[in-house]
């Protein structure tokens, strides 16, 4: 053997391989060329934990005098889009960090680096935007955990078009063999190797990947063109690996990070971290300085519209949340991914940017189209306070079906179980399902009144009352014979009678792990 390769050196050591490491080392020849690699750029002689572990890796290997080469790649043709998105960008860019020597700057000089300040709920509606406009190529989106890629992934599916777009999900709770394939997937286009490209249209579509930072090292997809970072790492030296995904080999790439009003500090953060950013460009669709997010979802089509300098987006929650609705496996998703997203932000490495308390976790709870905030001890004081519309009494929470059929059953079966158990937990349930049905009776009845051309808001007289009540004894004894007749079960005669329906009980969804 003549030559050993370590990638990943500032963190090797650090994931657990030091034992290995170890091991092999022990069995190379002294007598050998060690190169060790890392995409984070830090002086040995720094105080950094980078520094720190390239240094204990290098004594570890047996460097004694080691070169030190930093790599960067300069263009003239990229001098020349950084000057044309200066020229383009706020007077807060005007810093002087974009012109960084290639040598100075901590990201490739091939790669463009913008940002976009944006309140939470009007993040998910600019990214949607900003994915049909750049339809054609490759992006890779960077969420926070697990459960908020599962949310957002089968939310993104449902409302952009399958026709033109192939999105795949990449965290670190999926199974390895089913990451490989994912990934195969996506680096062709949504194709299975050996697949006909002739044969499918899948080869015209943008491959949009969702991901979390399991695949912010070691993944190389040729012709990545946008890296998204939806949410901010929580470690923040990861923003250079993120960003590195694209703008690899010498090509060239761009990257975008969604911030709150109340998150912008952080780009001052990157920039003392020699990191050159720069306010998204007029040109994009999804610049807060050109458009607005409409808060009527009526208002406009699925594109957007120019309304003369201003651009309209459409506002995408109302769609969200009526996929919320129609399955209780997004619901159950979107839940779990608003919890995972509040202990992660705990977590947030630079907390003095990132503060909790500065956190609006009601608009946070509309940005995932909850129906009901869950239980939980970081809501505990502040219940009744929060920017947030529950769901009415008018929608039972309870009555939402998955559309998988055997998780339904097993979920009436579940239920079936507690409710005859009792509890106050059924209490509760049986409470809310009667004041659903009471809304629904007299939407009904409004509904069967306008039909008559009668004036649904006018009291009625004591002798149409009276008719009324008739009429309702009527019915309850034609339903009761039947019960006796057994023409119809119990369980059918208590739907009819009082609307009640199996439904389940487990509304409180249990939270994930948090992946960072």
């Amino acid at each position: 053997l003549e030559c050993l390769v370590l990638d990943e050196g500032d963190v090797l050591l650090d994931m657990g391989f030091e034992v290995t490491i170890t091991s092999i080392l022990s069995k190379l020849p002294r007598m050998r060329r060690t190169g060790i690699f890392s995409a984070t750029r830090s002086s040995t002689s720094g105080g950094g934990s980078s520094a720190k572990s390239v240094k204990k890796l290098m004594a570890r290997a047996g460097l004694r005098n080691p070169v030190i080469v930093n790599v960067a790649i300069a263009s003239h043709a990229n001098v020349n889009v950084n000057q044309k998105a200066q020229n383009n960008s706020s007077a807060a860019d005007g810093d002087g960090n974009t012109n960084l020597s290639p040598q100075e700057q901590a990201t490739p000089s091939s790669l463009t680096n913008y940002y976009i300040v944006s309140p939470l709920d009007e993040k998910l509606s600019r990214l949607v935007t900003f994915l049909k406009q750049h339809k054609d190529e490759k992006v890779i989106v960077f969420f926070l955990t697990c459960a908020i890629v599962e949310f957002y992934g089968i939310a993104l599916q449902k409302v952009l078009p399958s026709d033109r777009f192939y999105i795949e999900m990449l965290h670190g709770k999926l199974a390895p063999k089913r990451r490989e394939k994912a990934m195969e997937r996506f680096r062709n286009g949504g194709l299975e190797d050996g697949e006909d490209d002739k044969k499918s249209s899948k080869s015209s579509k943008g491959s949009i990947l969702l991901c979390t930072d399991v695949a912010a090292r070691g993944l190389d997809v040729p012709d990545i063109e946008w890296t998204i970072q939806f949410d901010a790492p929580v470690d923040p030296s990861q923003y250079i690996h993120r960003v590195g995904r694209s703008a690899r080999a010498g090509r060239f790439g761009s990257s975008l990070i969604f911030l709150t009003p109340k998150e912008e500090s952080f780009i001052d953060f990157l920039r003392l971290r020699k990191v050159p950013l720069q306010q998204i460009l007029d040109e994009e669709r999804c610049s807060p300085s050109t458009s607005r997010v409409l808060k009527d979802d009526n208002k406009s089509n699925d594109e957007g519209s120019d309304s003369g300098p201003t651009i309209s987006i459409t506002n995408i929650l109302p769609k969200v949340r009526n996929l919320v609705l129609q399955d209780r496996d997004i619901l159950e998703k979107g839940t779990k991914a608003y919890t995972s997203y509040i202990r992660a932000y705990k977590e947030h490495q630079c907390a003095f940017i990132f503060r909790f308390a500065s956190l609006d976790l009601g608009v946070l709870a509309t940005s995932f189209s909850l129906l009901r905030l869950p239980k939980m001890p970081e809501l505990r004081d502040k219940l009744g306070k929060l920017n947030f519309q529950s769901a009415g009494p008018e929608i039972d929470i309870h009555s939402i079906q998955y559309k998988d059929k055997a998780r339904e059953k097993a979920r009436q079966k579940r239920l079936a179980a507690e409710l005859a158990a009792g509890g106050k937990n059924a209490k509760q349930i049986k409470a809310e399902q009667r004041a659903a049905a009471k809304i629904q009776r007299e939407k009904d009845r409004r509904k069967d009144a306008i039909e008559k051309g009668r004036n649904p808001n006018k009291k009625r007289g004591r002798q149409a009352q009276m008719f009324d009540e008739w009429d309702e004894l009527a019915k309850e004894e034609r339903l009761y014979k039947k019960l006796k007749q057994k023409k119809i079960t119990k369980e059918k005669f208590k739907e009819l009678m009082y609307g009640d329906k199996p439904k389940d009980s487990e509304d409180v969804i249990i939270d994930s792990d948090v992946e960072c």
